[in-house]
């Protein structure tokens, strides 16, 4: 018998960009099955009126408890069909006509509908009364699923993220096609349960070709055998193949285990999918390696579709396996009997809604890719390198490249290391991410469930919602350029990722990239928008209710605020502690719903593009540029409201540059502990409060109620693009992206290689050279800054490095909030958030540690003893871990 032999992959899942059309022909082929279904296109009028009650969530009678307006997640009582167009237009006419049912001013804020059967809004209790009496509702819903989530790699493709909103793979398996899985590895074990619940051997037997096989007895499975976990282990192979090593390592990338003793911070792609092993790999002892041969595949998956009811949820068929020498540059369909043969396996698979995931190759192809990769009804998967973004220089690459993940190191289970993850790369990797991310999609659009959606419809919604990634290669008939989607889960699922990050004394709030707000930590006086009667802390955080279409968050000691919608309407609405007028509502008195800031009785402030708080103080530019003002309020004790006076403020008051005239041409504001300082349209800085530190920078520790101007700053030849200030020290980025601070410097946080004081601003600086047994250290300034963050006692900048940003941070640690990766005052810029701060949005240096937005995720550490952290406990952090920010 002569067949195809195909070698495995040590790759790494990658992003890539799917630049190959389904071709109609295939797409009028695939089939879901039928279910039955409620309405049509076009048929929203005609909803039921008589179905059973809807199933409601308690959960919502104890947010309105303490707020007198929540969010709400509707079923609609229908299910839609026909375009996108068509169900669109009915969803609309669906949540109208359910909107039209609820009384008048019960609800605000709703959103869009989209072609999904569903409505989301704010309600108050009259509404939800409403709603859980009504026959357009199936069901009602608290928008506050969460649970700890955690990930090493995988929170740049979203898997982090949609992992804390309780989307982890929940009901469906995954078929691994490779060299066998070792199912008690601990990675791969919850609890005394493996996640392995099923598998096969098929690898024949071939003295006469010095092919041995790992099945027991040397038997492969029957087409229509039963399932066996032995068969699908099969490690036998310790020399040259590691026996089921890389099948062991796909394994964990889809679905290894969170908090496994060894493996710190590591999760799977989908760590609550079931996994089933299929061993299609034999030893080949003349040549000394590993292979498989294409028919014991083409086997393998008539097996699974024999026995596909055996395994519900059975959702995808992960194959790292390729062929080493003939490159195939376009569609491979009817190339040869082996290809055509697989297509048809891969198409009945297909048609049931399971889809066949296939690395592309580990070869550096330009213009070809691997079989059956190069099949047009598989999935072809890429890698990218993760630090960087863009295609690893390993991966293959064709239009028959749909999907990019990362393939660079990944770290996943291996046998023989029970407790310590091991690092491998290529295309390998890249496919299990992805079908760990098909896994997540099948939660939620199940084939049995209401919504079903097919093959096709699960890589259009990953291709259309990834990151787009262009490569340019140089081919012998010209240069061509690929664009190809990297896989974004938390995108694909539609669910929002923090962009912003603010925080108090012991607790912290995100902005998502929705507009919500959620909060964490403590809330003794309100701070998290929950009154203190129902709960004093709270580990994961909790939506803020009434705040929507928030543009930016900040934070004081005990008290929050958000712009909603800046520019011209933009208005600020704060809540928490109140004891000095930080509110700005005109009262003292605690808030525990966000209320707007007023200039006067019923008179909003208006025309806000940015605010900033620190301790009891908050501070807002209105009409940021060449006419740009502030205005204060809150606490004055040292004239940081900048009216010439230290009077508390519990309205907005303008900050004056003498004492008749309003400051003006101002950018930007920070608020620190005490000083505030603006950043001039003119690119200087000037600063007000206290300067008994130097935290003005003007080479005094003179302190005026009026803004003074830093020295050196001067707007002409050195300009400032922002300015943060923290307790007696402040920092400036500089329009060069150099990096300037000044002030108290006891633990260094003026990154100047000192603990001395400076009352004029001095450089950041960075290890150039690292110190030897002979020299010591040297230094350059820092490059590349495009923001800081200046806390208590530490300060932390964003830089870009090679064009990729990363985070530096310097100053005190007692916390660890410098990272942990080193224990000790830093007094220089040191980068020890690693990887994990790549693509870092936005950061904040808190009294408590660390936190940084990266896509899709939130990077925290340090003190958590009020559960600030939003990890769903109290544990301190010392090492860089995920959070749960939804």
């Amino acid at each position: 018998m002569v067949v195809l032999v195909t070698s495995c992959l040590i790759a790494i899942t990658t992003a890539t960009v799917n630049t190959r059309q389904v071709p109609a022909a295939l797409a009028a082929q695939e089939t879901v099955p039928a279910l039955a279904t409620a309405g049509s296109a076009g048929d929203a009028a005609n909803l039921p009126t008589t179905p059973k009650s809807p199933v409601f969530d308690p959960a919502l009678d104890q947010q309105l408890a303490v707020s007198p307006m929540t969010t709400v997640l509707v079923r609609l009582n229908t299910d839609l069909t026909g375009t996108d167009q068509q169900r669109a237009a009915s969803a609309q006419s669906a949540v109208n006509q359910l909107l039209a049912t609820l009384p008048t001013g019960s609800y605000a804020d709703v959103a869009k509908t989209g072609v999904l059967p569903i409505a989301s809004f704010q309600a108050s209790r009259a509404a939800v009364d409403a709603l859980k009496a009504s026959p357009l509702v199936r069901a009602v819903g608290a928008d506050e699923p969460m649970t700890v989530a955690s990930a090493e790699s995988n929170y740049r493709s979203g898997a982090a993220a949609s992992n804390a909103n309780g989307v982890k793979g929940d009901g469906t398996v995954i078929a691994v096609i490779d060299s066998g899985i070792e199912s008690s590895h601990p990675y791969l074990m919850r609890g005394q349960t493996s996640k392995v619940i099923g598998g096969a051997c098929f690898t024949t037997d071939l003295p006469q070709q010095n092919f041995q096989s790992p099945c027991p007895n040397e038997t492969p499975t029957d087409i229509n055998g039963a399932s066996s976990l032995a068969a699908g282990a099969a490690c036998t192979w310790s020399d040259i193949g590691n026996g089921c090593a890389h099948g062991t390592h796909i394994g964990g990338i889809i679905a290894g285990e969170p908090g496994t003793t060894g493996f710190g911070d590591l999760s799977g792609v989908a760590p609550n999918t079931k996994l089933i092993a299929l061993q299609v790999f034999g030893y080949k002892s003349d040549q000394q390696v590993v292979t498989a041969l294409t028919s014991d595949v083409l086997t393998a998956m008539q097996w699974l579709y024999n026995r596909r009811a055996d395994f519900p949820g059975l959702s995808a068929v992960n194959i790292s396996i390729a062929s080493t020498t003939t490159k195939y540059s376009g569609a491979c369909d009817t190339e040869n009997a082996a290809q055509q043969d697989m297509f048809a396996a891969v198409q009945a698979l297909r048609d049931v809604g399971i889809a066949t995931i296939v690395a592309a190759g580990n070869s550096g192809w330009n213009d070809g890719v691997s079989s059956p990769a190069c099949l047009s009804n598989t999935i072809g998967v890429g890698a990218i390198d993760d630090t960087t973004g863009q295609r690893a220089s390993f991966s293959n690459l064709s239009t028959a490249v749909e999907l990019f993940a990362p393939g660079t190191p990944t770290p996943s289970s291996w046998p023989g290391y029970p407790s310590t993850p091991k690092m491998e790369s290529g295309t390998s990797q890249a496919t299990p991410a992805v079908a760990g991310a098909w896994a997540l999609l099948r939660q939620k659009y199940p084939i049995s469930g209401s919504n079903p959606k097919s093959v096709t419809d699960i890589l259009n919604l990953l291709s259309s919602t990834g990151t787009k990634v262009s490569t340019t290669v140089t081919l012998a008939s010209g240069s061509a350029t690929y664009i190809v989607p990297s896989i974004n889960i938390n995108r694909a699922l539609g669910m929002p990722a923090p962009t912003r990050v603010a925080a108090g004394t012991n607790f912290a709030c995100t902005r998502d990239d929705n507009g919500t707000v959620a909060c964490s930590g403590a809330n003794d006086v309100g701070q998290l928008s929950i009154n203190p009667a129902t709960t004093t802390t709270r580990s994961i955080p909790a939506r803020v209710t009434g705040i929507s279409g928030a543009a930016d968050i900040t934070a004081g000691d005990n008290f929050a605020c958000a712009i909603i919608t800046p520019g011209a309407s933009g208005t600020v609405r704060c809540w928490g502690s109140n004891n000095v007028g930080q509110l700005g509502n005109g009262s003292t008195a605690n808030a525990f719903t966000p209320g707007t800031v007023q200039t006067s009785a019923g008179v909003n402030l208006s025309g806000v593009s940015s605010v900033s708080s620190k301790s009891g103080s908050t501070c807002a530019v209105l009409s940021a540029g060449v006419s740009g003002t502030v205005k204060c309020w809150g606490q004055n004790t040292f004239g940081q409201l900048g009216d010439g006076t230290s009077v508390d403020r519990s309205r907005p008051v303008d900050v004056k540059a003498s004492g008749s005239a309003v400051l003006s041409g101002v950018k930007a504001v920070s608020m620190g502990t005490g000083t505030a300082c603006a950043l001039m349209n003119t690119g200087t800085v000037r600063c007000w409060g206290s300067n008994a530190f130097g935290s003005y920078g003007n080479n005094t520790t003179t302190t005026s109620t009026y803004p003074v101007a830093v020295s050196g700053i001067n707007g002409i030849g050195v300009k400032a693009s922002s300015v943060s200030v923290g307790f007696g020290y402040a920092c400036a980025v500089l329009t060069t992206g150099a990096l300037k601070c000044w002030g108290i410097n006891t633990y260094g946080q003026l990154g100047n290689t000192t603990t001395t004081q400076s009352l004029v601003p001095v450089d950041v600086k960075v290890i150039a050279t690292p110190a030897t047994q002979s020299q010591p250290a040297a230094y350059a300034n820092l490059a590349g800054v495009t923001a800081v963050s200046v806390g208590s006692f530490h300060a932390c900048a964003i830089a870009l490095v090679a064009g990729i940003s990363q985070v530096f941070c310097w100053g005190y640690d007692g916390d660890r909030q410098l990272g942990g990766a080193l224990n000790g005052n830093r007094s220089a810029a040191t980068a020890m958030f690693g990887s994990k701060s790549i693509g870092a949005k936005a950061l904040i240096a808190s009294p408590f540690g660390t936190m940084i937005a990266v896509p899709n995720a939130l990077d925290a550490v340090g003190r958590n003893t009020d559960g600030q952290l939003g990890l769903g406990t109290t544990t301190n952090r010392i090492i860089q871990t995920w959070s749960l920010r939804f």
